[in-house]
């Protein structure tokens, strides 16, 4: 089985997609409005978590509607434990309101033509914790986002704030990069 898959790297078949700050005076705890997710609509250990909405009322971009299916990442977790940053979810049937994409997530975006399937890189969840054992003085648990993941990164370094925290989490649980021992 192993003869049949293709090594290749995860920034050639997928990117991560930021998502978008919505105005704080639009911002509900109640309805009416979308729901607006955040880290706190994660499990601890992975999954969607379907209480505690944060609601927005106001315009929103078509590309921050979220569908059911799509894979979305913590990309900032404020916790001293970091126990949600850099598991993924993915979006349930909408209920009723739209779920909005927040600044604080990414969305998995699969290219054009590769052979990557969400469900897959939803399972790689458990590798969450071999990045951030290797993160050290970051008073925010948040990785800015960058343009793109240079190539050949494979190393500890992949978890510096250049790199997405999720496409290292992932990377990690596919192929596991060499660590240095301090």
């Amino acid at each position: 089985m192993a003869g049949e898959w293709a090594e290749t790297s995860l920034a050639a078949v997928m990117d991560v997609k930021h998502g978008f700050a919505f105005p704080g005076e639009n911002i509900r705890d109640e309805p009416p409005g979308d729901i607006l997710l955040t880290p706190g609509n994660f499990a601890i250990g992975g999954g969607f978590k379907g209480d505690k909405f944060k609601y927005f009322d106001g315009e929103v971009p078509a590309d921050y509607v979220l569908n059911e299916g799509d894979l979305v990442v913590t990309m900032t977790d404020l916790s001293k434990q970091a126990d949600t940053l850099g598991y993924p979810a993915l979006v349930p049937k909408p209920r009723g309101p739209r779920f909005l994409h927040n600044q604080r997530l990414g969305r998995v975006l699969i290219k054009n033509g590769a052979e990557l399937d969400k469900g897959f890189l939803f399972y790689l969840k458990p590798k969450q914790r071999s990045c951030w054992g290797r993160l050290s003085g970051c008073a925010l648990n948040s990785k800015p986002p960058p343009d793109s993941v240079p190539p050949g990164h494979r190393s500890a370094a992949d978890c510096r704030p250049t790199t997405p925290f999720a496409l290292c989490v992932m990377s990690d649980a596919l192929s596991p990069p060499p660590c240095k021992s301090a």
